[in-house]
């Protein structure tokens, strides 16, 4: 799971009940992982506020701000 493997996915693979019971099992073996999961929320979380700051929604669709000209022009 550590490389990107869903908890579904290892869930099945191992026969678990629930995913939870497959994430209560494996618990102590990501201990080490916090501060690279915070860290992969981070830049999750910054990319999204990059998209965002670069688009606008106009009439339901999506404007990418650097394509659009000014008035002006």
């Amino acid at each position: 799971m550590a490389a990107g493997t869903n908890v579904k996915a290892v869930q099945r693979m191992l026969g678990h009940a629930s995913a939870s019971m497959t994430l209560h099992v494996l618990a102590g073996r990501f201990g080490d992982d916090l501060d690279a999961v915070a860290n992969r929320l981070a830049e999750a979380v910054a990319a999204r506020d990059r998209d965002q700051s670069r688009t606008r929604r106009v009439s339901g669709g999506v404007t990418d701000l650097g394509k659009r000209r000014s008035p002006g022009r």
